[in-house]
């Protein structure tokens, strides 16, 4: 940040400054704000592991701080739940599920989950109804 902040013309001592009063507020807390932003994205836009990492690719977060905290997360909210869940929300008449499987499939991929997950959630959301 303090080199971005210097590009752009800053001066040296008051980015300084700032940098220091925003590490105070613990606004530049990289690991904070990755297990925010990674539980915003997996509860919140229920999205699987792939999706997550895409989104924080822009952050530069690294993955040694990433890793750890989506594998608790995950371990919380397994990405099995979270498709059944997008299942039954989207889809709790099975005929309409089965006309549209392909279309489905794809828009979970899109959403960021693997292909073993979905398939033996669709397999079970599709026998229970």
């Amino acid at each position: 940040m303090y080199n971005k902040l210097l590009q752009k013309g800053f001066n040296s001592d008051n980015i300084e400054q700032v940098l220091n009063e925003f590490e105070k507020k613990g606004y530049l807390n990289d690991i904070e704000f990755s297990k925010d932003y990674a539980d915003f994205l997996i509860n919140t836009k229920q999205l699987g592991r792939k999706a997550v990492k895409y989104k924080f690719f822009p952050h530069n977060i690294s993955k040694s701080i990433l890793d750890p905290i989506l594998d608790d997360l995950y371990k919380n909210n397994p990405p099995e739940k979270i498709i059944y869940n997008i299942l039954k929300k989207k889809y709790s008449n099975s005929n309409k599920m089965i006309n549209n499987k392909t279309k489905i499939i794809n828009f979970l991929k899109r959403k960021g989950f693997a292909w073993t997950d979905i398939s033996s959630v669709i397999n079970n959301f599709i026998s229970e109804q």
